[in-house]
């Protein structure tokens, strides 16, 4: 399925829901919610609570840093991630936003991020067709 927004000059003249093989429209619509590609859509509650975790491990990262006599590192490490954050409570996106994704997502260390594959049933059937190389 995909949405087909059609525009009268500047105006959206009409959205539909069509199937991409058939161009069949399955269903009209009023509104229709889409999402930018490069920033992070989610509440300003979410985003602050992301903010608080990154901060968080941001102060684990430094102490160990420091425990270490490692300075310049945790001099570095502050600063980038203080810019990034600023980035995120001013715009909604930073360079390098993936990094912060469990905090994002609300995921704990180590888990693995989510994938387009976590979307599919179990058994689903996958054909890559690499013949342009």
């Amino acid at each position: 399925r995909a949405i087909r927004v059609e525009m009268f000059g500047d105006e959206i003249d009409r959205i539909t829901e069509i199937d991409v093989l058939t161009g069949e429209i399955l269903a009209e619509r009023n509104h229709v919610s889409i999402y930018p590609a490069s920033h992070f859509a989610t509440s300003r509650e979410k985003m602050e609570r992301a903010i608080e975790s990154i901060e968080s491990e941001l102060e684990e990262r430094l102490a160990v840093l420091k425990s270490q006599e490692k300075l310049l590192e945790a001099q570095r490490l502050e600063q980038r991630t203080r810019y990034d954050i600023e980035m995120i409570r001013e715009v909604g996106y930073c360079s390098g936003i993936e990094n912060y994704s469990r905090h994002m997502d609300g995921r704990k260390p180590g888990t693995p991020p989510y994938t387009l594959l976590d979307y599919f049933p179990d058994d689903f059937l996958m054909i890559i067709d690499e013949s342009h190389v």
